[in-house]
């Protein structure tokens, strides 16, 4: 039986997963007596969030099984990219009364309003390129079509005053979701 231990990846596959394993505790251990830690660095956090993700969700999967199209993964490390942006959207706004304004967060700086706009421009963008990307038209691009619409539901209905429930658990399973849209 094969199991996924660190030492049985690839050197390469290794060098992601310390690389990761490194940007999780910089984002959580204090680096700066200043901002403590980088989630709290004006800015960042949601491209912070998002890279990792995208780094765990993706790149890693691609980098171990080696596939080398340049084209194709710098396509689908942006299409993403944007969703995971989007989606954390979500996080943001119901932690717009909580987060330091110090933040800067998307919401802090847009407003609740013009974030969802943003967010839903973006969705747009996500579909557009999934229809660049599944040419002839394949389930990928339902699946992508169907979790954007998902994801826009979610978005819209933010708001600060939402239950916790909303964020911990129902936008939490949006990843859930896509995967059973996938296999049903």
């Amino acid at each position: 039986m094969h199991s996924p231990f660190f030492l049985e990846f690839k050197i390469n596959t290794q060098i992601v997963v310390l690389f990761l394993t490194i940007t999780t505790l910089i984002y959580a251990v204090p680096i700066t007596s200043k901002y403590k830690n980088i989630r709290n660095l004006p800015r960042i956090k949601i491209y912070f969030v998002s890279f990792c993700w995208l780094f765990s969700t993706l790149l890693l999967p691609i980098i171990d099984s080696g596939f080398a199209d340049f084209q194709t993964i710098f396509f689908l490390v942006t299409q993403r990219f944007i969703f995971l942006f989007v989606l954390l959207l979500v996080f943001e706004i119901k932690d717009l009364n909580r987060d330091n304004s110090s933040l800067r967060t998307v919401p802090q700086q847009l407003g609740i309003k013009k974030t969802k706009i943003l967010g839903v421009l973006l969705l747009g963008i996500f579909i557009i390129m999934s229809f660049y990307n599944f040419q002839p038209i394949t389930k990928e691009l339902y699946v992508n079509a169907k979790i954007a619409f998902v994801t826009m539901i979610f978005l819209l209905f933010a708001h600060p005053k939402n239950s916790k429930y909303y964020t911990s658990f129902f936008a939490e399973s949006i990843p859930v979701v896509w995967f059973l849209i996938c296999y049903f």
